[in-house]
């Protein structure tokens, strides 16, 4: 007998700054989700809150991928009754045969462990981590306390409020100094991320940055080169080669060397020392098991140039556009994309 097919729900958008990179990594999962597994309802989370499964960018899913989809998007009102609605009717979800969601979203409201919350109240089976692993890794400021008292070393830091922001130059300058690093403190995709070298800029970048959330992040500028880690798994994971980044339109990885085709050579595995390399790989496997992470995470680092490797933040929900990290880490270790998706979502059917 045929093993019969999951139904999944792919959930991409958001009301996040990084919604553009949500459906971006749908679009890459939709096209590499194998149809002889899998019956995949798309639904598109929009600016608003709104769920729907008849927007243009679903619609752009269906007709890229009309194997895939074409043959329950007539069931998706039966598989998701609460969509197109403001409110969720949970006891009719729970009667629903929903398998299993893969998130595809990413900063705020869906990698924060809210929409991890809402799964779990629906008793639905989800991929990556879980509410309290995304909620930490979210908040870069806490994360960094936490690895840090774990005895890894990350670069010296300092959280800002929108209350301090009058005494925020002369906080940073007194306790950092130039250059350093200004971060939202609950966003990824180095939206709103600044390097700077003097008041004038820190000013600045610290207003830019609190215009994404009530704090900010500051770092001490880590000079040297950038790799990151993909670890794959949950009780046991396994850490993935990593990649040297070297950003070619940009001073460093940010959004626009992240995500424009060329934007940055990223080499697989990175050129760097064996005893360093496995150095970094324990590290970010100790992330990930210290924050409770479930299937894939990605921890980026900075090596300075006396060789001593930084811990920088954590990543719960790695993009996956055609530029993106984690699939080419996966790629490096035999893993092709379509079964890096299958891997995610059989640790998501994993208790």
């Amino acid at each position: 007998m045929a093993k019969s097919k999951l139904n999944l729900a792919l959930i991409f958008g958001g009301r996040s700054a990084e919604r553009d990179i949500s459906v971006s990594t749908a679009t890459q999962i939709a096209s590499h989700l194998d149809a002889g597994k899998y019956r995949v309802v798309p639904i598109e989370i929009l600016q608003d809150g709104r769920w729907t499964t008849s927007s243009p960018a679903v619609r752009s899913l269906m007709a890229q991928s009309p194997k895939l989809i074409g043959d329950v998007k007539q069931a998706s009102a039966n598989l998701i009754p609460f969509v197109d609605n403001h409110l969720c009717n949970l006891p009719a979800v729970r009667r629903r045969r929903l398998d299993v969601a893969f998130l595809a979203l990413h900063g705020p409201f869906g990698e924060d462990g809210t929409i991890q919350g809402m799964m779990e109240m629906l008793g639905i089976r989800y991929t990556c981590s879980g509410v309290l692993a995304s909620a930490l890794a979210m908040d870069k400021f806490r994360t960094l306390q936490m690895v840090e008292q774990a005895g890894i070393r990350v670069p010296e830091h300092l959280l800002i409020t929108a209350a301090q922001r009058r005494l925020a130059v002369r906080i940073v300058k007194r306790r950092l100094g130039f250059p350093c690093v200004v971060k939202p403190l609950r966003l990824g995709s180095s939206v709103g991320v600044s390097i700077v070298q003097n008041d004038s800029e820190l000013d600045v970048a610290i207003a830019a940055a609190l215009s994404f959330g009530p704090a900010v992040l500051v770092e001490r500028y880590i000079s040297g080169r950038e790799i990151t880690a993909a670890v794959l798994g949950n009780d046991a994971p396994m850490a993935l080669p990593l990649i040297e980044i070297q950003p070619k339109v940009s001073h460093f990885f940010d959004y626009k060397a992240k995500y424009e085709i060329g934007g940055s050579n990223e080499i697989c595995p990175a050129p760097i020392a064996g005893s360093l390399t496995k150095t970094i790989q324990r590290q970010a496997v100790g992330v990930h098991l210290l924050l409770g992470c479930r299937g894939i995470t990605r921890s980026d680092f900075m090596v300075d140039r006396r060789g001593k490797p930084y811990f920088l933040e954590i990543n719960t929900i790695p993009g996956m556009t055609q530029t993106s990290l984690v699939p080419q880490a996966a790629r490096q270790a035999n893993i092709s994309f379509s079964k890096l998706l299958d891997t995610l979502l059989d640790l998501a059917m994993t208790d």
